[in-house]
C-alpha cells in the first residue's frame, strides 16, 4: 500500500519483464506448460480503492475493460467464491491509474488484481496463506501470482506456480514498447504460441535438454545475485517469432546489448524489448541510443528500476 488519502487506499500494481521464459508442451487441457523467471519494475499502475454505497464500481483513466472481464472484478468474485465473503455485500468504488502500457508483455491489465486480492483479505481477516492467495490469483490470470510478490521470482505450470523467490541487486531499465505489435493479429498471445509449435518442431528435443540445462545455471545466477551472468542466460522462446515478424525488435536488443546492458531480453509474448543497466545514467544512454534508432514517436521509451 502506498498511503491513505481521503478515505482511500492507495495500492501500487507492477509491472514485470521475463528474465528466462521457456514454452513447453501443451498439456492435458491444452495449454502450454511454462518455466519462467519473473522480475517486477517500479513501474507501476495505482489502484484507488474507497468505500462505496453500491456494489462493485470500477472506473479507470484509460480505455480498459471496466466489466466483469476486468481483473480487479474477477479477483474478488474469486476470493468471495473461495470464502464466506458475500460478494454483494461488497461496496467499493477502485478506481484503475494506467501507467504499465497494455498488451505489451508488461503484467497488461493481470497485475492490477494482486494488490486487490491481498486488501480484500486482510481488510476482512480472511487469514488465507500466501499459497492461497497465490491459488485465487491463479484463477483470475497466469500473471497475477508473481505480482503479489515484490523480488524476482520462478514459476511453473502456465507461469503462474511460484516455486522459488530471490532477491537481486538494484538495476536501472530502459523499456522499449513499439506501436501496433501483433495488431494485425486477431489473438496475439494464440498466434504467437502456434507459431512457436512450428517452429520448435524443427529443433526437436533438443532444445528442450539445452534450454532446461541452461535454467539450471539461470538458478544459480540468480541465487548469487549475478545481474552479468543472468544476462548470458537470459532467454525467451517469444523472441523466434517476435523477431522474426519484427526485425526492429531484434536490432532494439542488439543497441541495447551494445550500449552496455547487462541483461537485454523480449518481455513476455513482446512487443516490449529491455535492457537492464548497473547506473540510472547508462540507462538514460541507451534510450537515447533506442531512440536514434526508431526515430522520435515511434514507440514508446520507458525508464524504470527493479524492485
Amino acid at each position: 500500500m502506498l498511503n491513505a488519502q481521503q478515505n482511500a487506499v492507495v495500492f501500487r500494481a507492477n509491472a514485470k519483464v521475463n528474465l528466462f521464459l521457456h514454452v513447453k508442451n501443451k498439456d492435458e487441457k491444452g495449454y502450454h506448460l511454462l518455466n519462467t523467471v519473473f522480475q517486477p519494475l517500479d513501474l507501476s499502475d495505482r489502484i484507488i480503492i474507497r468505500e462505496g454505497r453500491s456494489g462493485i464500481k470500477i472506473t479507470s483513466d484509460k480505455p480498459i475493460p471496466l466489466d466483469k472481464s476486468n481483473s480487479v472484478y474477477k479477483a474478488i468474485q474469486k476470493i468471495c467464491e473461495r470464502t464466506s465473503l458475500k460478494f454483494e455485500c461488497l461496496n467499493y468504488e477502485i478506481h484503475i491509474e494506467k501507467n504499465i502500457p497494455i498488451a505489451s508483455g508488461l503484467g497488461g491489465s493481470a497485475v492490477d488484481a494482486a494488490p486487490v486480492i491481498r486488501f480484500i483479505n486482510e481488510r476482512f481477516k480472511l487469514g488465507l496463506s500466501e499459497d492461497e492467495l497465490d491459488e485465487i490469483g491463479a484463477t483470475v490470470g497466469a500473471d497475477v501470482p508473481q505480482a503479489m510478490y515484490s523480488c524476482t521470482t520462478y514459476a511453473e505450470r502456465y507461469g503462474d506456480k511460484i516455486k522459488e523467490k530471490y532477491h537481486l541487486p538494484k538495476r536501472y531499465v530502459s523499456l522499449y514498447i513499439p506501436t501496433g505489435y501483433m495488431a494485425e493479429y486477431p489473438s496475439k498471445t494464440a498466434t504467437l504460441y502456434n507459431m512457436i509449435d512450428e517452429i520448435k518442431k524443427e529443433y526437436g528435443e533438443n532444445l528442450d535438454k539445452a534450454l532446461m540445462a541452461k535454467l539450471c545455471l539461470m538458478k544459480k545466477a540468480l541465487k548469487s545475485g549475478d545481474w552479468k551472468r543472468i544476462g548470458e542466460l537470459a532467454h525467451n522462446d517469444f523472441e523466434f517469432v517476435a523477431f522474426k515478424l519484427y526485425p526492429i525488435l531484434h536490432k532494439v536488443k542488439e543497441v541495447y546489448k551494445k550500449s552496455g546492458a547487462e541483461c537485454a531480453l523480449l518481455a513476455g509474448s513482446g512487443g516490449t524489448v529491455f535492457g537492464v543497466y548497473k547506473t540510472p545514467q547508462d540507462s538514460v544512454y541507451a534510450s537515447n541510443r533506442i531512440e536514434e534508432l526508431v526515430g522520435k514517436g515511434n514507440g514508446l521509451i520507458i525508464l524504470t528500476e527493479t524492485l
